[in-house]
């Protein structure tokens, strides 16, 4: 039923893949991306299987990029989860991060935020720098069964900003509290984003 229109909930086409080549980890299915309107919000769905990709923590406290440690190319394999695009994902007004499966390993806390940036060629471990802005951080550890939104309770998540604006890049990364972690492989984890977007009216 894909492409149907039942009303208002307009399903369009399968699920395909926005992230960039850095953030798939080989043996694990890339990140899923699928597009969903119902009666004019659309939601962006990302599903993201965490196993064999590597964060690390940064002792200054900056935000690490997620991703496949083996397959850094200097530039060439960037970590990104979407390049976003208005005309199809709308204007991003709330974003919701969910697990289905507890993360092990990989960095020293489950807790993790978005950055976004004009530049598409981030990879894993890289800090992010010239311009990128957070889109939200967390408070507290993500596992199986929990979610955040930018829209969440009081301490349960920083909202900075989901002024997500066209063509710029999604990345996911350790949020960092100053002290060093290890950058050891994920060897399990998966997790759920959903991005809250309307077309300009």
């Amino acid at each position: 039923m894909n492409g149907t229109t039942l009303s208002g909930v307009n399903m369009q086409g399968a699920s395909t893949s926005t992230a960039g080549s850095g953030l798939q980890s080989g043996s694990i299915a890339a990140p899923s991306t699928r597009v969903t309107n119902v009666n004019g919000t659309i939601i962006t769905t990302i599903t993201l299987d965490l196993e064999n990709l590597s964060g690390s923590n940064n002792p200054t406290g900056s935000q690490v990029v997620i991703g496949n440690a083996e397959a850094r190319a200097d530039g060439a394999s960037p970590a990104y989860l979407i390049e976003w695009n208005e005309s199809l994902n709308g204007n991003c007004y709330r974003v919701e991060l969910s697990c289905i499966e507890t993360p092990v390993g990989g960095a020293a806390n489950a807790t993790f935020c978005l950055s976004g940036s004009t530049l598409g060629t981030y990879e894993q471990d890289d800090v992010p720098a010239g311009d990128p802005y957070a889109i939200f951080g967390m408070t507290g550890s993500l596992s199986k069964g929990t979610s955040v939104s930018s829209l969440g309770a009081a301490g349960e998540i920083e909202t900075v900003s989901t002024e997500i604006a066209d063509g710029e890049f999604v990345y996911m990364c350790n949020q960092t509290a100053g002290a060093a972690g290890s950058p050891g492989k994920y060897t399990a984890g998966k997790l759920i984003f959903n991005f809250y977007g309307h077309k300009t009216f």
